[in-house]
């Protein structure tokens, strides 16, 4: 069963050119242009106690106080995880991560009952730990491999790693 059902792109350069489904399916050419121009913005007002540290909004990822309370490493994850979110709206159909069969939903894996979270966190893991993601879900695995191309995760970490500092 393909996990995605619609193409992204169609490329003759994508890394996985059968992709799910057997189409060509990637995000090839398009995640550099975009991720450029992603800014990382504070939050203009103090957030309730149980506000998030951080939240995407089209091309804002929107920093709390308690972001800079973090440790780096904390941080690189967070801006991960939003970029998820902004590469899930960007390039993947709602509906691609949405109705899947049980256990094979993101959500099951790390977001009970939301599959979003669940997609943002996965794409948080894949770019920071694919091995393990590969090695525990391997079927969310194959997912991301089939629409993220290594540049694409190359250009997501470098961002953010200078915006975790």
């Amino acid at each position: 069963m393909p996990v995605f059902l619609v193409p992204l792109y169609e490329s003759n350069d994508c890394h996985n050119p059968a992709g799910p489904g057997g189409g060509q399916f990637c995000s090839t050419g398009g995640v550099a242009e975009a991720l450029g121009k992603v800014r990382v913005v504070e939050e203009p007002r103090t957030p309730s106690p149980d506000h998030p540290e951080a939240h995407q909004h089209g091309d804002r990822v929107i920093v709390s106080h308690k972001f800079h309370q973090l440790t780096p490493e904390q941080r690189y994850h967070v801006l991960l995880h939003e970029l998820g979110h902004w590469f899930r709206e960007r390039f993947v159909p709602l509906a691609d991560i949405m109705g899947w069969e049980q256990g094979d939903k993101f959500y099951d894996l790390f977001a009970a009952g939301n599959s979003e979270e669940g997609w943002a966190e996965a794409f948080a893991v894949f770019a920071s730990h694919p091995q393990e993601l590969k090695a525990r879900y391997p079927t969310q695995f194959a997912a991301l491999r089939a629409l993220v191309t290594d540049d694409d995760v190359a250009q997501v970490q470098a961002f953010a790693r200078k915006h975790s500092r």
